[in-house]
């Protein structure tokens, strides 16, 4: 059943009940945030106020962002979204703040298409709990949904309750294995934190606003590793994935929900993750792979195309229409094409879809994530951009890159949270009629520490800095590892890094 769009109950409808106002999220609060910090690009997340100064803090987390794709400080929230067609269901959403590049015009925000990279980036940089502050206000009754030409729209909403669909991923920058993760909701930051109520006016839920109770996510679908390794089946906009033809996660028990509002934890590790990796991976332990940039533009996503497990790189023959697969060992041949391969400018006819001719411009280097220009010098991506955007001549060409299979580190969180009235909260302000709650995310240990197959003892020993799985980071919150050391001293080849947090 198609879900309807978010909008607000008419005035007629108010007038003949009292209803009690719905809050409504109006940003991140940031003080327990560190500065931004350009060599991540990323902000720590601490477990108290640090607008004074990170002195004594600890941090187990942080949100981070690829510059390709967003800007500071990596998450933001959207209320009352404008409609732009049928499609829209989603009205108020917390995601990434992107580059207008990729946001498109009109940008839909939370209702953005696929591989828009809406999804904030919370990395899990040791084990323990992982807090951030939503300031809330009683505004909603005031604030219609409307078209794009600014006109309201039909009624259908709750008046009492705001849903926001939360668009975001956790990532393992332990340096070690995690066991999966629990979200709560409550008040408070660090050793003050309270876990919230049942019927207090903010709890988990699992559909939008409006939305059939039959479009509930399930046990599988709250927390699944990207749909480019593991995917089923294929359709127009997805291939069939890299690993296995069905989706890689962790489950979540949804009925516990009936009884906790306001949590929800993970359970199982689905096989065809654990069988090839063992525990959640973390960054600095993923597998090198092989990627093929299809379009040239290093700002959107790469195929991948073959992995290292440690002795040879695989590959997989899969059926175009079962997802059924074989394992082929990449031959050394291909390898070497794909060197002599990368993504790469020409200044041609303009067309990328043909590449007969031309005279080399620039080429991608994936380590310093900079364009080569053929003249001498170096271009970001953007600054590429606009200089294609300007040329009748210039166009972008396919190729090869290599790298750590990052998305392995990197679990896709599908929830939403309800907001009702807020007026009992705790800190609730009377004159502003502002109060705030706390989504703490806090990963787990795992059973196994095992490091895998592809990494060298050494290099194992040197991820554990931190006590075992990450511990807790004093100060400044950096992890000690190089997520690139692993994968070079494993290869002992050309390892051409991608060093962004490609989340």
């Amino acid at each position: 059943m198609q879900k309807r769009p978010k909008v607000l109950a008419t005035v007629i409808g108010l007038a003949l009940a009292p209803v009690a106002l719905a809050g409504e999220i109006q940003e991140i609060d940031l003080t327990n945030f560190g500065p931004f910090d350009a060599s991540g690009p990323m902000r720590v997340i601490y477990d108290r106020d640090v607008s004074g100064g990170v002195a004594g803090a600890i941090t187990y987390g942080e949100i981070g962002w690829d510059e390709l794709k967003a800007v500071d400080p990596g998450i933001i929230v959207y209320n009352n979204v404008p409609i732009y067609g049928a499609s829209q269901i989603i009205a108020d959403c917390v995601m990434a703040p992107r580059l207008a590049s990729l946001a498109g015009d009109p940008d839909r925000k939370c209702n953005d298409g696929f591989q828009t990279h809406k999804r904030y980036k919370m990395s899990a940089t040791g084990v323990g709990s992982i807090d951030m502050v939503f300031t809330v206000r009683n505004v909603d009754a005031v604030d219609p949904i409307v078209d794009k030409d600014g006109n309201p729209v039909a009624n259908d909403q709750d008046a009492a309750v705001n849903v926001y669909r939360m668009i975001g991923k956790l990532n393992n920058h332990t340096g070690g294995r995690l066991g999966g993760f629990r979200v709560e909701l409550g008040h408070g930051l660090g050793d003050d934190f309270v876990k919230s109520t049942a019927g207090d006016g903010v709890k988990i839920a699992l559909r939008e606003e409006g939305a059939d109770p039959a479009d509930d996510l399930g046990d599988n679908q709250m927390a699944e590793f990207p749909g480019g390794l593991f995917y089923g089946p294929a359709d127009a906009r997805h291939d069939w994935g890299f690993f296995s033809s069905t989706r890689a996660n962790f489950a979540v028990d949804t009925a516990r929900l009936a009884v906790d509002e306001d949590s929800f934890e993970s359970t199982i590790l689905s096989s065809n993750y654990s069988d090839l990796f063992g525990e959640w991976l973390p960054l600095d332990w993923v597998p090198t792979g092989w990627f093929y940039d299809s379009d040239g533009n290093p700002a959107t996503d790469a195929e991948v195309a073959a992995w290292y497990d440690g002795t040879q790189w695989l590959s997989y023959d899969i059926d175009a229409g079962t997802g059924g697969r074989t394992t082929e060992v990449v031959p050394q041949t291909d390898i070497d094409g794909w060197e002599a391969t990368p993504p790469t400018i020409y200044d041609d006819d303009g067309d990328s879809a043909t590449t007969a001719a031309g005279t080399l411009y620039a080429t991608w280097n994936a380590e310093t994530e900079l364009y080569e220009l053929a003249a001498g010098g170096t271009a970001t991506n953007d600054a590429m951009t606009t200089t294609l955007d300007g040329s009748a001549t210039l166009e972008r060409r396919p190729g090869y890159q290599q790298g750590p299979i990052e998305d392995l580190a990197n679990l896709n969180l599908n929830y939403y949270i309800e907001i009702g009235d807020i007026t009992t909260w705790p800190g609730y302000d009377l004159g502003t009629e502002e109060a705030s709650f706390t989504l703490r995310i806090t990963p787990l240990e795992p059973a196994s520490t095992e490091p895998p197959a592809w990494l060298p003892v050494e290099d194992a020993d040197a991820g554990d800095d931190n006590g075992g799985n990450g511990g807790c980071v004093m100060g400044d919150g950096r992890s000690g590892f190089d997520p690139l050391l692993p994968g070079m001293a494993l290869l002992g080849m050309g390892y051409l890094a991608l060093r962004r947090r490609r989340a």
